[in-house]
Parts: structure tokens; C-alpha cells; sequence
């Protein structure tokens, strides 16, 4: 399920095919980020792609607070808790996979979510 829209007046043009104005369209941001013309190995969980690649095409298509008029209002609030909750987990855990070789599956639903991602936490000697 992505973030629906209505099709302003007089129609749009939607991957060359028209669609009627007043209808409601929907791209769930799984498909988004799945794009091989974005991501050439966007099947291949790899993390550092947000950081070797071209930083330009790749917000194109992550929309999490979506964008416009209609953005999320709460998004810096959940960009500050997200900054705060991970360097405090960083600094003093270290994480690992429980299964390594686990294949990962996702869950689609607004955001697409891990489905039984097990891992182990160690509290740091600090």
C-alpha cells in the first residue's frame, strides 16, 4: 500500500496510459525502491548503495514522509528520534544476525517491514 492520490482535473498521463481525473492511484514504496533503472541490483539487500550511489535518482524514489502539501508533519520529530535512537543503540551495543544464512522476507504493508528478523545484542564495555 503506498501513499494515495487523487487525479487532479482534466487527467494525467500515468506510465503511458491516461487515467481519468477524480480516480484514486497508489505506488506502494516497495515497487519505488525496486526500480533496477534506480537500483541495478535493487533485488540485493545492500545498504551501502545510499552511500556510493547517485545520491540525486535515489531520493527520487524514497518518499518515507511522503512530499508537497500533503508531507507528513511529524518528520523532523521522527528524523530527530530516529538520529537519537540509533547513535544511543550504536554506541552501546554490538549487533549480529542470529542466522547469518537466513534469507530475509518482507512484508508488505504502508512501509515494508522485516518478517521474523532475529539478531543478538551485546551491551559494549564502554
Amino acid at each position: 500500500m503506498g501513499l494515495p492520490r487523487v487525479v487532479p482535473e482534466g487527467g494525467r498521463m500515468i506510465a503511458g496510459k491516461f487515467v481519468t481525473e477524480g480516480v484514486t492511484v497508489s505506488v506502494p514504496t516497495y515497487t519505488l525502491l525496486r526500480d533496477v533503472e534506480t537500483f541495478e541490483d535493487a533485488e540485493t539487500y545492500r545498504p551501502q548503495r545510499w552511500i556510493d550511489g547517485d545520491k540525486n535518482k535515489m531520493l527520487k524514489v524514497h518518499l518515507p514522509f511522503s512530499i508537497g502539501p500533503q508531507a507528513c508533519i511529524g518528520r523532523n520529530i521522527a528524523y530527530f528520534e530516529q538520529l537519537m535512537l540509533i547513535s544511543t543503540l550504536v554506541r552501546n551495543f554490538d549487533f549480529e544476525l542470529a542466522c547469518p544464512d537466513q534469507e530475509v522476507r518482507t512484508l508488505e504493508r504502508f512501509n515494508s517491514n522485516p518478517d521474523e528478523l532475529f539478531f543478538c545484542c551485546r551491551l559494549r564495555d564502554l
